[in-house]
């Protein structure tokens, strides 16, 4: 219960010749503005309850989401359930609709026993207030088991994204671009390597590859005007893990006197950049001195292919020099 000023009542009733009648009743105040609850419940556990949950959350998208969970059987068989953690939108009416969540996981809890389990998750969410929720579930779904129980933390969390960078959407995939150090300026006809930070959203290994496009702020699709030429290097992420992806890219040389000219870049079948190319060439005509957007664009690996995952752009323009 939140904190606050309320009235317990106590009813007493009789059973009179089959019937049950009121008989007595009582009522009082009772003042919890003094107390700070740990977590909030909408209704009673069943089966399996959470006896305890201590979890931080990050303060940086994707939030880190870690600390343990200890559940309690009160059946008289071993159960398996399903455990789900996520954050809640603080400004949502209901839990239910307001959470990310995170990958779930099953365990099996004894009968009459607990068992902890330890949470290390990562959830991708807007810039927001939230609170860290847990949810317990029968079976090995937990969008489809029936739900036993859920805890959701009383104190909100602020979570924010990285300042550098401007996002449309989050993550359609697996993998999230967590933070980068756009170049400020970068001269025709030089190399670079670009770098991101990239979060593993879910429970299993994931092989990431870096796409980044150069490119005028105004091109509708910026990987179809793209200045640079870059060859990326796949990166390994552990489960929830995190890691620098990089890629090596030249911008296409420098002509004095004009300005930025179109360039093609290599597509795959669904207009994404380099999605299955090993290199993601831009077959681009010299550019002259102005400013381009940076953008950076993770694919995650697929099969014998890539699939999008995430893109971000970076909010300061690079200026281009010529020599």
């Amino acid at each position: 219960m939140p904190p606050g000023e309320y009235q317990l009542a106590v009813w007493l009733h009789e059973r009179v010749r089959g019937a049950v009648a009121e008989a007595d009743r009582w009522s009082g105040p009772l003042d919890l503005r003094g107390t700070d609850p740990a977590e909030l419940r909408e209704r009673a556990p069943r089966d399996v309850a959470i006896a305890s949950a201590a979890i931080t959350t990050g303060h940086r998208s994707p939030a880190a989401v870690t600390g343990t969970v200890r559940l309690r059987n009160t059946t008289t068989v071993p159960r398996t359930v399903t455990v789900g953690t996520g954050l809640t939108d603080s400004a949502g009416a209901r839990p239910t609709s307001t959470t990310r969540w995170a990958p779930s996981r099953t365990v099996v809890v004894p009968a009459g026993g607990t068992t902890e389990v330890a949470i290390a998750d990562n959830v991708a969410v807007w810039p927001g207030a939230y609170r860290p929720t847990v949810e317990v579930r029968t079976g090995t779904q937990l969008d489809k088991g029936v739900l036993l129980d859920q805890l959701t933390g009383a104190a909100s969390v602020r979570v924010d994204l990285d300042t550098r960078l401007a996002r449309t959407a989050l993550p359609a995939g697996h993998l999230m671009i967590a933070g980068s150090s756009p170049p400020a300026t970068w001269e025709g006809g030089t190399r670079r390597t670009l770098a991101v930070t990239v979060v593993n959203l879910s429970a299993r290994r994931v092989t990431a590859r870096l796409l980044p496009v150069l490119a005028p702020a105004d091109a509708a699709e910026p990987w179809r005007a793209s200045r640079i030429s870059c060859t990326p290097t796949d990166t390994s992420l552990p489960p929830h893990g995190r890691a620098t992806v990089r890629a090596s890219c030249r911008l296409a040389p420098g002509l004095a006197g004009s300005g930025p000219r179109s360039a093609a870049t290599r597509l795959d079948g669904a207009g994404h950049p380099g999605r299955s190319a090993s290199e993601a060439s831009a077959t681009s005509t010299a550019v002259g001195p102005g400013e381009l957007r940076l953008s950076y664009w993770v694919h995650e690996r697929a099969g014998a292919g890539y699939t999008h995952s995430d893109g971000v752009f970076a909010l300061a323009p690079v200026r281009v020099t010529v020599r």
